[in-house]
């Protein structure tokens, strides 16, 4: 995640620090520039930006050949660093909170603990997306059914809902045929008139009694007035038929509206401490690394085969890989407590759901007796609206149906629900070890330099420090730590709508004044990956701390109110302590650069590479019939690709 809130704190305070290049790639300042990547980032994001269609899993080849050629017109010469797989201590503190599980003590770090919290509440939200858009789509089947009714017994299932919302008092939903008739008599339809028996409502005979059943026949329309229109009506209204039709729509849409409630429930995220709870996570943890080892010893067999042989042979090890994280899911989701709180996007669904149904439901006024229609109808919306109208010169004028009908906004409801749902489906859809390495050997094709980062260091910070080598001028990443290592942030390489941003390690350090002590202080301050930031603390006050007390030692020994909530922490104040020492350790230690290191570009052939990318992931340039470019061909323009990045993957980090 970098150092919460650096930039945006830099872009207010010290605007001055920051260099903004609109001409992007094509900037001056950036033209035949060497810019170190952290592509395990970058690879994540490329990644995200793919998550459907035919294409689904290869955006992050996708976008490396489109970034890759755009840089190399521009003069500018990559170089590509990934992590390493491997245990950074630094990340998983031994001062973690411990459970005793069955006599043993287990260590759950607060980045496990995070990092399946997270998973896990994506997957709940999923989970509550696919059931809201099941749900919907049979609120609509049901409300085109009661649509469908003649008005009045439409009328009858609205009334119903007016008075008792589908719920009886007692809370529990009951729909008899005696509650259908009492809606009824609320809007003045007459006694039901059973045709089996030959009764009418409240008499003793026929069936109850025992007695040979009578046929009358069906008795003539009866005239009667609404009470929500005023006006007569002319009906013929049967138990064998329309008390029917009233309860199975009844029956429906209370099921319905009960789903709707069950999903409204206001509730809380949160794992109660437990050891239960904690062997799960552990259990959880042990998964993932399984799927990890599954996802590398797939990717690195050393058969020789033909290139077909070995496209089918990697698909295996890839099925192999997304079931193994695909049992992870599983697993989650049956350790986890399935409590989620919803998001405010999904709220807002929530509650207009809420008002869909209630606007559909709420009694309407029915057509007034003489009232000409163009054609026969039986929804009362439809009815007062005709296809056409008469206008002047007996032209007719087709009529466009109103778009804030109930009915409208359920399906306007509905078409944005795939949105929604891929907000939570994409962060769960995660690149392999195998989409990583299949990236690393795409740009060593197209002689891209390739560096990994050994444990414990990281990407950006071996980036950084090539930079403060002078060995690479920038380092292209969104992660903010680069700025702890005094290093030169360029920002925003994926999104072609706003201009690359520069925003040196040093220069800003210089603005706000602080000692190199301070300012890395006032970095850890603001909450890294090894350490979380002190609750109620933000830039604003964090910096004032740091030019009034100069460290975080100071600061805790002389402000009670700051290290009372730093007490707070989990570990308090000691525990806080020792992951702020970790976070100095891991920004003071400078990653090694290997002498003789090669950054140099090498020569590479488009058609080779191409061949490549078809043979081996199904990626071709060419449409069969090779008679125009495809979608593939026109993302080759980088800047369309950046686009897509920037509106298919606005926020996601690594």
């Amino acid at each position: 995640m970098g150092i919460q809130d650096l930039v945006s704190w830099a872009k207010k305070a010290h605007p001055s620090a920051l260099q903004s290049f609109p001409k992007r790639w094509a900037a001056p300042e950036i033209r035949n520039k060497r810019i170190a990547i952290d592509a395990t980032l970058l690879t994540n994001r490329f990644h995200f930006a793919m998550t459907d269609g035919p294409l689904k899993g290869k955006g992050g080849l996708l976008g490396w050949y489109s970034l890759i050629n755009v840089m190399r017109a521009h003069g500018i010469q990559p170089v590509a660093i990934w992590d390493k797989p491997g245990k950074r201590k630094w990340k998983e503190p031994e001062s973690a909170q411990t459970h005793v599980m069955g006599g043993m003590a287990s260590p759950l770090t607060l980045q496990t603990r995070k990092r399946t919290l997270t998973r896990a509440n994506n997957i709940a939200r999923r989970a509550h997306e696919l059931d809201r858009a099941d749900r919907l789509g049979a609120l609509r089947a049901a409300f085109r059914e009661l649509d469908s009714l003649p008005f009045e017994e439409q009328e009858v299932v609205r009334q119903h809902w007016a008075t008792t919302r589908f719920v009886s008092p007692e809370g529990a939903t009951e729909v008899t045929e005696s509650t259908v008739r009492k809606a009824a008599e609320r809007i003045a339809v007459p006694p039901l008139v059973d045709e089996r028996v030959g009764v009418t409502e409240g008499s003793d005979q026929g069936v109850a009694s025992g007695q040979g059943v009578q046929t009358v026949p069906k008795p003539e329309p009866a005239t009667y007035t609404t009470q929500t229109s005023h006006a007569s009506h002319t009906i013929g209204l049967s138990v064998g038929r329309t008390i029917v039709r009233v309860l199975r729509s009844i029956d429906v849409l209370t099921a319905l509206v009960a789903r709707y409630r069950a999903s409204n429930v206001t509730r809380e995220w949160g794992v109660p401490e437990s050891p239960e709870v904690s062997q799960a996570i552990e259990y959880v943890r042990e998964l993932e690394d399984l799927t990890e080892q599954v996802e590398a010893e797939s990717s690195t067999t050393g058969r020789a085969v033909t290139e077909a042989g070995e496209a089918h042979e990697r698909e295996e090890g890839a099925v192999s890989a997304r079931a193994a994280r695909e049992f992870v899911d599983e697993r989650i989701e049956e350790v986890m407590p399935e409590t989620v709180a919803e998001s405010r996007r999904q709220n807002a669904l929530t509650m207009e759901e809420g008002e869909i149904i209630d606007a559909f439901l709420t009694p309407r006024p029915g057509p007034e007796v003489g009232e000409e229609q163009t054609q026969a109808r039986t929804s009362p919306a439809e009815s007062a609206l005709p296809d056409k109208v008469l206008v002047e010169d007996d032209i007719l004028e087709v009529w466009t149906p109103p778009t804030d009908t109930p009915l409208h906004r359920l399906d306007d409801l509905i078409s944005r629900l795939p949105d929604v749902l891929a907000t939570y489906d994409r962060p769960l859809n995660i690149p392999s070890q195998r989409d990583h390495a299949d990236c690393r050997e795409l740009l060593v094709k197209m002689g891209v330099p390739v560096i990994e980062a050994e444990p414990p260091f990281e990407a950006e910070g071996v980036a950084s420090a090539l930079a403060n080598r002078g060995l690479v001028d920038y380092v292209g990443t969104e992660d903010s730590d680069v700025i702890a290592y005094d290093g030169p942030l360029l920002k925003n390489l994926t999104t072609a709508k706003e201009p690359l941003v520069l925003l040196r390690g040093s220069a800003l350090r210089a603005a706000s004044s602080l000692s190199p002590e301070a300012f890395l202080d006032f970095c850890i301050l603001l909450g890294t990956d090894a350490s979380p930031r002190i609750p109620k603390l933000g830039p604003v006050s964090a910096f004032k701390a740091m030019q009034k007390h100069g460290s975080i030692e100071a600061m805790l020994a002389s402000d009670p109110t700051i290290a009372e909530r730093a007490q707070t922490m989990q570990g308090g104040v000691d525990g806080w302590m020792e992951l702020v020492r970790n976070a100095r350790e891991v920004f003071r230690s400078v990653p090694p650069i290997p002498d003789g290191l090669e950054l140099g570009q090498g020569k590479w052939d488009e058609e080779e590479v191409e061949r490549w990318l078809e043979v081996r992931h199904g990626i071709s340039f060419v449409d069969p019939e090779g008679a125009e470019q495809g979608r593939v061909e026109e993302m080759r323009a980088a800047e369309e690709w950046d686009e897509i990045i920037a509106s298919e993957n606005e926020g996601i980090g690594r």
